[in-house]
């Protein structure tokens, strides 16, 4: 069955979130990407964020991939939290993805897309550490959109199970198009399982690329504030309360999380405005439900 998989997102994918997704037919999904360090040295925050429930069916844990030696220490403590059961993950994705300039200026994230070698070294230790699937998170390239066929020459050489491909560079950002023709090329170059990301905005043009031969495809950003759009229908308010109510579940309340949910959720601009001037969690649910 082609997967329909939930794209992390900083500040989006927490847990209500991607249980809420699930519901409405997501088959992956993906934490927000955290910092395997922080896992390691057992931050009480960063474990929190990464949580998996029994309730997550099929989940990954993203952490921005680095070559640290406490990076490989914080995978450790991911494996010991799953062997454990205090974590349902289902296995690890390293994002060599993200283009924030924030990321990329500590060496993570996209800018070791210019280094190919150092990304297969990545996943190559971390399969030695991890008995669990490993995929990780591309795009097409630093600079320019070919390099994406090297650094896949050099990842068939290791054990990876599946990447995300992104279609675009780090340079383009979120500008222009995705370019779904040098995914489609890279895909078929690749031994292990390519899923595709860029642009998509419908299940209609999900069940299209399907067609194409995709086994696969990633939805982000078009998901926020629309987790139904897995099973192509229009978000309505209420699935925000279901947020809300799951986010009090899991002792997940946040009054800037819940109120970035809302704005999505909410489409008049007025309103928007006046959930953003909410003070506390009580008055943003009053405003959102007025």
């Amino acid at each position: 069955m082609e997967k329909l998989i939930l794209g992390s997102m900083d500040n989006y994918t927490d847990l209500p979130f991607r249980l809420l997704c699930q519901k409405y037919g997501a088959n992956i999904t993906i934490t927000e990407m955290t910092n395997a360090i922080a896992i390691f040295r057992e931050n009480e925050k960063t474990l929190k964020k990464i949580y998996m429930p029994k309730q997550e069916k099929k989940g990954y844990i993203q952490i921005m991939g680095m070559k640290n030696n406490d990076f490989y220490k914080g995978i450790k403590k991911i494996v010991e939290l799953i062997d454990t059961g205090k974590n349902n993950s289902k296995g690890i994705d390293i994002n060599f993805g993200c283009p924030s300039e924030r990321i990329c200026s500590n060496g993570t994230g996209s800018f070791l897309l210019k280094y190919p070698k150092i990304i297969k070294n990545i996943i190559m230790q971390t399969t030695k550490i991890c008995p669990y699937p490993i995929s990780c998170k591309l795009r097409l390239g630093y600079s320019k959109k070919g390099e994406i066929f090297d650094i896949i020459k050099n990842l068939n050489d290791t054990e990876l199970e599946s990447s995300i491909l992104h279609g675009r560079t780090k340079i383009q950002n979120f500008s222009g198009n995705a370019d779904w023709e040098i995914m489609k090329d890279a895909r078929d170059k690749a031994k292990f399982t390519i899923y595709g990301n860029g642009d998509l905005t419908s299940i209609e043009q999900a069940q299209k690329k399907f067609k194409e031969g995709w086994k696969g495809v990633s939805i982000a950003r078009a998901v926020r504030g629309n987790p139904s759009i897995f099973e192509g229908k229009k978000s309505t308010k209420k699935q925000f309360l279901e947020y809300f109510e799951l986010a009090k579940k899991f002792n997940y309340l946040d009054l800037k999380k819940l109120k970035l949910h809302s704005i999505c959720f909410e489409k008049n601009k007025q309103k928007k405005v006046d959930l953003s001037k909410a003070k506390t969690i009580e008055e943003l649910i009053f405003r959102f439900s007025d």
